[in-house]
């Protein structure tokens, strides 16, 4: 049976008591007027121990904090929108703690995906969606891109490894420098102009301090020191620099 509320003859709150209802859930405090909120589901545990109350003091209830906004919207509205971080099961069971029953009651709990649909409906989702994807996409290009870089390291390092090698065996263990033009004349046979521009268009964008670590820990490990090209200088374009020059450690 729906309780009524104590009332004078005016049909206001009785005297003592406002219409605003102080509830600690867990000792976080909320507000919520007798009409209209509450007053909307009459047989709500919520409105029941708002009835049962004479007086303004806070009313003690055991609830989730954080969910108990969404019992009030629902008190409020009969309906909830959530957002994607909060599960509809969740404030489902919250509604049924305090009497409250989404179905029955013929209201709407909307889910994130529900939320989503309407958004793009509404064309709102859109901007946002396109801009992840975007993001995403950009991350991917990055990933990729620097994965080739390293590749293109790593490959440049091998052939030059090669041709220093083939270049100490023909000198008298002295210092041994090379430049990109003998890297690409030892690997292709040739320093055409065609033959030199391929070799820069699959090493431009090698990745210098991979190289540079490779290769110094390459020449350590056979008794030479390695310095490399001088800073600010690019190694591919300057024919006459040396690209890698290798001392022998004393």
């Amino acid at each position: 049976m729906k309780r009524q509320r104590s009332a004078d003859s005016d049909g206001e709150p009785s005297a003592g008591r406002s219409d605003l209802v102080t509830f600690n859930v867990g000792g976080k405090i909320y507000q919520v007027l007798r009409e209209p909120t509450l007053s909307l589901h009459p047989n709500s545990l919520l409105t029941q121990l708002a009835e049962d109350k004479q007086d303004d003091k806070e009313i003690f209830v055991e609830g989730d904090q954080d969910l108990f906004n969404y019992v009030l919207a629902y008190h409020r509205d009969r309906k909830i929108i959530l957002p994607p971080n909060i599960s509809a099961a969740a404030v489902q069971q919250e509604l049924k703690r305090f009497g409250l029953d989404a179905k029955t009651e013929d209201s709407v709990l909307e889910s994130t995906a529900e939320l989503q649909q309407r958004m793009v409906r509404d064309g709102a989702y859109y901007p946002s969606m396109l801009k992840q994807i975007d993001q995403l996409v950009a991350n991917q290009k990055n990933l990729l891109q620097k994965q080739q870089n390293q590749n293109a390291a790593a490959h440049l390092m091998s052939i030059t490894a090669q041709a220093l090698m083939e270049k100490s065996a023909k000198g008298n263990g002295e210092q041994i420098s090379i430049s990109f033009d003998e890297v690409v004349q030892n690997k292709f046979g040739s320093t055409s102009s065609e033959q030199r521009s391929f070799a820069f268009s699959c090493f431009k964008g090698f990745e210098q301090m991979h190289f540079k670590e490779s290769m110094a820990a390459w020449a350590a490990s056979i008794g030479y020191q390695a310095t490399f090209w001088p800073h600010g200088t690019n190694p591919l374009r300057n024919k006459d620099s040396p690209m890698v020059s290798l001392t022998p450690v004393a």
